[in-house]
């Protein structure tokens, strides 16, 4: 069965100015977005959230959600770079396949896939999001070759856009999400 990592140390820019809270804690509806995302995922194992910018706020919520698979994993130097900050994710995180999704959005159901596979949506707004072949990246993929993308990970120079990290593995597929939501930015929230 696959972890899932929720990078969730970063302070959230595009999010500044419209919200007071951490993105992953915005409410939609019942619960935060980290409710919406942790629970679109079926099966599986461990969860794994990063914590940096208002680590003592998501730390505590998730606490008080009484879920049990959950391992925090404190990134010192959050405020430098997306990728500087992922680079700090311990190497024991990609022993196994994983699940990547960004705090600040989700779909109501993520397929299960068994290999490389970055999922697409369909925002009004694409400018505001990574793109390959006309197609958009959601922030949320499947890692199968997650040792792989380690090494990836940890020789990269870029500073942000994951989605260059996981174009450099093999056997990589794009499937579109059926739903998805963002509050990413003032625009999609």
């Amino acid at each position: 069965m696959p972890n899932l990592l929720i990078p969730c140390s970063g302070p959230g820019t595009r999010s500044v100015g419209y919200t007071k809270f951490h993105k992953a804690l915005i409410r939609i509806g019942d619960c935060a977005v980290i409710d919406h995302i942790i629970n679109s995922f079926a099966d599986v194992d461990k969860i794994y959230i990063t914590l940096g910018y208002e680590a003592e706020y998501i730390k505590e919520y998730i606490q008080h959600s009484n879920r049990k698979n959950v391992e925090f994993i404190e990134i010192e130097n959050w405020n430098s770079s997306q990728i500087a900050s992922f680079k700090q994710i311990p190497k024991y995180v990609f022993d196994n396949p994983l699940y990547y999704n960004a705090c600040d959005n989700w779909s109501t159901i993520v397929d299960t896939v068994d290999t490389n596979t970055w999922f697409t949506c369909t925002p009004d707004n694409q400018q505001f999001y990574d793109t390959s072949e006309d197609n958009v990246y959601s922030g949320i993929s499947f890692i199968k070759d997650s040792r792989e993308y380690y090494e990836i990970l940890q020789s990269t120079d870029i500073n942000r856009n994951d989605l260059l990290l996981l174009q450099q593995l093999d056997n990589l597929q794009s499937k579109p999400l059926v739903d998805w939501y963002d509050v990413g930015n003032i625009q999609s929230y």
